[in-house]
């Protein structure tokens, strides 16, 4: 098993080298360039739905406004509601607004507050809409049950370590340094653990797992399933620790 490493131990430094600067430099600088041109054609996307959405409205109020008196009355509005609710599958869910409720929802869509609804009120009927029909799903499960633990150091401490923006590339540098280590203690024998590979292995298992878990408390659950990458790590810390066992 490795005889070029059996032959000259200085093959190891190449490995290392090899490794930090092929993933961590050379990899790194590829998925910046995809992440920047994502972002761009995201950003283009964007701009093409608001352009979009805007036309929609502007004909949207035209045929509400069909004598071009350049406002509606609240009446109208309700009556609009109550088109959306009843057809629209995403505003049934969410229930019909009724009294107060109803008048809420109209009074913040009446941006300048003078009883009617103008072109630049109207504009904002997507947002007010989805004020009412979206869900909070940033609230993570200390922040709501435990908030005094959220305003501790060190809740706050491991926010900001998992928000740093190279907290991962430092996680996975390590991880791979003692892989590495590892993988040189079984050079003879690549099934029988020795006495300093398994320290090292443990070690590695458990910063895999409680990076995850680290995550999941300051993210929440939902945050921290919506990065594919947190998805992978956490099947990673699953198989680890089947391994383990």
């Amino acid at each position: 098993i490795l005889p070029a490493y059996r032959t000259s131990r200085e093959v190891f430094v190449y490995f290392v080298v090899f490794i930090s600067v092929g993933a961590f430099g050379v990899l790194n600088l590829i998925l910046v360039i995809v992440l920047v041109e994502f972002q761009k054609a995201s950003q283009l996307a964007a701009d093409i739905q608001r352009a979009t959405r805007h036309v929609l409205l502007m004909r949207a109020y035209e045929v509400l406004d069909p004598e071009g008196v350049g406002y509606i009355e609240r009446s109208q509005v309700m009556l609009l509601l109550d088109e959306l609710y009843q057809h629209y599958s995403d505003f049934k869910k969410a229930g019909v607004p009724k009294g107060a409720a109803r008048d809420i929802l109209v009074d913040i869509l009446d941006v300048d507050g003078d009883g009617v609804i103008s072109v630049q009120d109207f504009l904002y009927f997507l947002d007010v809409t989805r004020i009412k029909l979206s869900q909070d799903t940033s609230v993570t499960f200390l922040e709501k049950h435990l908030p005094v633990m959220v305003h501790s150091h060190l809740y706050q401490w491991l926010r900001a370590a998992v928000h740093f923006p190279y907290s991962n590339l430092i996680v996975d540098f390590v991880v791979s340094v003692l892989i590495i280590i590892n993988f040189s203690f079984h050079l003879e024998d690549n099934y029988t653990p020795t006495k300093l590979s398994v320290p090292f292995a443990m070690t590695t298992v458990l910063i895999i797992v409680l990076e995850a878990l680290v995550k999941i408390l300051v993210l929440g659950v939902n945050g921290y399933k919506r990065s594919f990458r947190n998805r992978v790590d956490f099947v990673i810390a699953l198989c680890a620790l089947v391994c383990m066992t």
